[in-house]
């Protein structure tokens, strides 16, 4: 079923839909190996009772910020290692400015950039927020090659793309459409990509 989200602010209408190619239970990854996908990332599990962020946090030094527990960087190398052992090919890696998502690029794929679109989306400020979900989808939608594009970004960032709600260390498989837009094809959390699962 197709779904349509209309973004204040913008002239622009993305068409996101679950492919019925990939119902739950189909495997994923012989499509993943052929490229051209979109993998949307959330970090891996933060300390909650760590300095949270704020506007003047450090993002150099990583204080003021949540940061990877030793679960969350086990999580993010074990998801790393599952995407080499399948043999998924990686291209371009961009991660979110905070040391969390950076972090877990660092750890699951080793050479990034930092895209600071992908910071976690402001509440207030709509022109802002609408901006960024635009220049992101412009960037997934023109996506295409034998490789796929890894963007590691937060929870609120992957809801507003994708209408998924994802827990830390999941992923969510997007295609473009070759329309301007893109399609949802299959989130994977923890339990779905690991290799002894």
């Amino acid at each position: 079923m197709k779904r349509w989200i209309f973004w204040p602010l913008l002239m622009m209408v993305y068409a996101i839909s679950s492919s019925p190619a990939f119902s739950a239970g189909a495997d994923i990854w012989p499509a993943l190996k052929q490229g051209g996908y979109v993998i949307l990332m959330r970090h891996g599990a933060v300390d909650n009772l760590s300095r949270s962020t704020s506007p003047d946090a450090d993002f150099e030094g990583c204080e003021g910020q949540y940061n990877l527990t030793d679960e969350g960087r086990d999580q993010v190398k074990l998801l790393g290692n599952a995407l080499r052992k399948r043999k998924i090919p990686i291209g371009e890696v961009r991660a979110s400015p905070l040391c969390r998502t950076r972090d877990t690029a660092r750890i699951a794929f080793g050479a990034f950039q930092v895209w600071p679109m992908l910071e976690p989306l402001p509440e207030s400020d709509l022109a802002d927020r609408q901006q960024r979900i635009e220049t992101i989808s412009r960037v997934i939608a023109d996506h295409k090659g034998r490789k796929n594009l890894v963007l590691i970004t937060h929870q609120p960032n992957i809801d507003a793309l994708t209408l998924e709600v994802v827990d830390p260390a999941t992923i969510v498989v997007v295609k473009p459409d070759g329309k301007g837009g893109f399609n949802v094809i299959r989130k994977l959390p923890p339990n779905e990509w690991r290799m002894d699962r």
